[in-house]
């Protein structure tokens, strides 16, 4: 895009997003200037401050991160193992022709974000102003203790600030998750948090899985049967397929049970494959 595009369009992004805001809610931003070469710039006071905030440079930057992340996705494009070529080809043709759409979506929403909730950014600066001045404010109480200690004391006073610097931190990081989380968990298609523990196999790793592990017991069973003359135990089979495992410390033997709930997370029914096997001799 050229810079005349780029200002063109972010002065249509900027004049839908206040006209969005002031829908939602007409009182925020408070006032709104409008320039004789038609900008605006949304104004928010408070007994706090009054401050007049000048988008439009900023939305240009936007529009112009927007068409690099949207570039290095549809590259990322190259890297997808589960993409057939085919589909891989119709989604670079597809966000190609419809970059310029794209961009303006990906621009407009994150504007729209930006001014909606700059009045909350503004409040949590100035809560993040305050507590940071009380860290301050403890830190020079502290040396000034130290300091009439100093001369006293039998080895150089030392405090441990580090403690209360961490804990802002975490806060500042709390606060951004909290606000980063509830702007976008309501999208589909979109996890905000993280599970614990394994993240789950998606149904075609799972299938893959069932129908591998399915064949191994087949060639476990008829190897077993064809060395002992005789259908293998469940527990010999555990033993021969390496699942769980005999605890060197307790002496319990897991083998049975690990097949168990393997074959039951796999949906394997394994007396079928037993009486298949012994079917077909």
């Amino acid at each position: 895009m050229t810079d005349a595009e780029i200002d063109a369009l972010a002065r249509e992004i900027l004049t839908y997003t206040v006209t969005e805001v002031l829908d939602w809610h007409p009182d925020i931003p408070h006032h709104v200037l409008r320039l004789p070469d038609g900008e605006l710039r949304p104004v928010w006071a408070t007994v706090s401050y009054v401050f007049e905030f000048l988008p439009l440079e900023m939305i240009k930057a936007i529009i112009v991160e927007c068409g690099k992340i949207l570039d290095e996705f549809v590259l990322s494009l190259e890297a997808q193992k589960n993409l057939s070529k085919h589909n891989k080809r119709y989604l670079r043709t597809y966000y190609k022709k419809g970059r310029a759409r794209t961009v303006k979506m990906m621009a407009q929403q994150a504007s729209l974000h930006m001014i909606a909730f700059f009045h909350n950014r503004l409040a949590d600066m100035l809560d993040e102003v305050f507590e940071d001045g009380k860290v301050i404010a403890e830190s020079y109480l502290g040396v000034t203790f130290a300091k009439m200690l100093d001369p006293y004391a039998p080895e150089p006073v030392k405090l441990d600030a580090s403690k209360g610097i961490k804990a802002a931190g975490e806060r500042v990081a709390a606060n951004k998750e909290r606000f980063l989380r509830g702007s976008i968990e309501f999208l589909p298609f979109l996890s905000t948090k993280k599970r614990r523990g394994r993240p789950p196999k998606p149904p075609s790793a799972r299938e893959k899985q069932r129908k591998e592990f399915s064949a191994q017991i087949e060639a476990t069973y008829l190897k077993l049967r064809s060395a002992t003359g005789k259908a293998p135990s469940k527990r010999t089979m555990a033993k021969e397929l390496r699942t769980g495992g005999i605890n060197p410390r307790t002496g319990t033997d897991s083998r049975l049970n690990a097949l168990n709930l393997k074959l039951k997370r796999l949906g394997i029914d394994y007396d079928a494959i037993a009486a298949k096997m012994d079917a077909e001799g």
